[in-house]
């Protein structure tokens, strides 16, 4: 391919062009593993309140013979694509690229499946297409280097965008020209604003899957011949000029195609253990091993000081008020007072420490109080999210833990074992042991599966 053409006639040929056999097999497997992981996920979610009341609210006035996962309702695809990737990433226990610092399963789970079975295309092509997407997302998010972030703008809508563009693109057969004006076109679709952060507002899990029914739309208009802008990366007006503006410099758009085909950031994806935002994680587990090792007398404990990368701050820290005596599960998933003072008082922290039983313990929420923050400069982010307790007790002695390596990333990734235990932990309740099994067993054979419709069948009961 010719360098110097546009970054989206690279990518559209990559897309187009490669083939299963061309991916590792090692990426293959884990990309089967992280489709197992987004649907536990999502039934694990579909179970709650505020979900549901989602689904119902999608599905009433939507005509169609499409599922949505958990539910009996059968919704058009663009709902169902929006109803589950919705239901993905809505209770932030979804994968993580912190490469790209994007949810990349909100959308290429729902469109690799959904959109693969409505367009007749088998598991073997659903799982190329699918490791395309992934990467591409993640390499467009990579590119950023945190620039959108600090100006506000969520990232994980922009890149869904393109990523769900080149995926659906390959489903549909795009050739290159036909791939680069869908990412032209996903470029005038793609949003997010950040604001959901002061607010802790649940808008956010709209990004991800807002980003598929974009991509789609891109690649089914790609057909038209509609004349599209070729540089929509690099461009004047392009996605980064326009996101990053006065820290467009710091950007690196190389990320976008160096290495494409040879290295993959998709086999980077972290797994999520617990259900809380990411930069939560090492702070949990750092409050859960000071428990465990010195059983802390609660009431004696003066003040607890966490630090964490600056990149945290505006995501778990500010604004304070709401996070410290969180109102809903998802504050509680984006609040460092709240988790930290959770996992220290109960040793863990999982689905029960955010619902409203929990969230109302008035023990936790004394301890919360006691939870300051700060930078801490030595942090390895963003390669590493990181956290580091100090608990101060009222005789004055002091106890640290630091974590310097997140869990379920590339340095302590979850096993496959502990993966498909995390699956079938969330799909109890939801589907039978025998619907359960057929999931799993479905999307680790991927390649050999001819349709995906006994899937999509067990996953809506």
């Amino acid at each position: 391919m010719n360098r110097r053409a546009p970054i989206s006639r690279i990518v559209g040929e990559f897309a187009s062009e490669i083939k299963l056999g061309d991916i590792p097999e090692a990426i293959r497997h884990t990309a089967k593993l992280h489709i197992l992981d987004s649907l536990g996920v999502g039934l694990v979610s579909s179970r709650l309140a505020a979900s549901r009341s989602m689904v119902d609210a999608l599905a009433d006035g939507s005509a169609g013979t499409h599922g949505i996962i958990g539910s009996h309702h059968k919704v058009s695809l663009s709902d169902a694509l929006l109803a589950n990737g919705m239901l993905i990433n809505g209770i932030e226990y979804d994968d993580t690229s912190i490469e790209g610092r994007v949810h990349p399963n909100g959308y290429c789970t729902p469109v690799a499946l959904w959109c693969g079975n409505e367009w007749g295309v088998g598991g073997r092509d659903i799982l190329v297409a699918y490791i395309v997407g992934i990467e591409i997302a993640i390499r467009v998010g990579a590119a950023s280097k945190g620039t959108f972030q600090q100006r506000g703008v969520d990232i994980i809508g922009l890149s869904g965008a393109f990523g769900a563009a080149v995926l659906a693109g390959r489903l549909l057969g795009l050739d290159g020209v036909q791939m680069s004006h869908a990412q032209g076109i996903a470029h005038s679709m793609a949003a997010g604003s950040r604001e959901f952060t002061r607010e802790l507002a649940t808008t956010k899990a709209l990004h991800p899957a807002w980003a598929g029914v974009c991509g789609v739309t891109a690649a089914r208009l790609a057909r038209s011949g509609m004349i599209v802008p070729s540089e929509p990366y690099e461009g004047l007006y392009g996605l980064y000029r326009i996101m990053a503006a006065e820290r467009f410099s710091q950007c690196d758009l190389s990320l976008l195609t160096e290495g494409l085909g040879e290295t993959w950031l998709c086999g980077q994806l972290a797994v999520k253990p617990l259900p809380a935002c990411y930069f939560l994680i090492p702070a949990i587990d750092a409050a859960i091993a000071l428990r465990n090792q010195f059983a802390l007398p609660l009431e004696e404990i003066r003040t607890i000081e966490v630090f964490l990368p600056r990149a945290a701050i505006n995501t778990v820290c500010e604004p304070a008020p709401q996070r410290l005596r969180p109102q809903h599960s998802y504050a509680a998933q984006f609040s460092i007072y709240y988790s930290v003072a959770a996992a220290l008082v109960r040793g863990r922290f999982g689905l029960e420490e955010i619902e409203a039983e929990a969230l109302a313990d008035p023990v936790i929420l004394d301890l919360a109080g006691k939870v300051t923050y700060r930078e801490d400069e030595t942090s390895t982010f963003p390669a590493n999210y990181t956290a580091t307790l100090h608990v101060e007790m009222r005789d004055g002695s002091v106890y640290r833990h630091e974590e310097r390596e997140h869990r379920g990333g590339a340095a302590r990734p979850m096993t496959e074992a502990q993966i498909i235990e995390k699956f079938m932990a969330n799909a109890i309740g939801t589907l039978t042991a025998e619907n359960q099994q057929r999931v799993r067993d479905t999307v680790l054979g991927l390649e050999s599966a001819g349709s995906v419709v006994p899937l999509l069948t067990a996953l809506s009961p």
